[in-house]
């Protein structure tokens, strides 16, 4: 969902990506690429990134979550949002 998200001009609301990737999680994914840890001024879509991943349901969860990082900062914020 991480990439097709990014590409709309649309801004989905934090709900709404949670949803949708709650529902893919019940599909059993083996990896789920669900957000990028960018800069929020390159790619407005994933400033709540940290949000998402928070809020997704992961009580039975058996997929693997995906992140994209460009740069330390976002590896960091990523390592501490596992």
């Amino acid at each position: 969902p991480r990439d097709a998200m990014q590409g709309y001009h649309r801004l989905f609301s934090t709900e709404e990506k949670v949803n949708y990737i709650n529902e893919l999680v019940k599909c059993n994914f083996d990896y789920l690429d669900t957000a990028s840890f960018v800069s929020p001024k390159a790619i407005p879509q994933m400033s709540d990134s940290k949000e998402v991943i928070e809020l997704i349901d992961k009580s039975d969860m058996t997929s693997k979550l995906i992140v994209i990082t460009a740069n330390k900062r976002g590896i960091t914020e990523a390592i501490e949002n596992n």
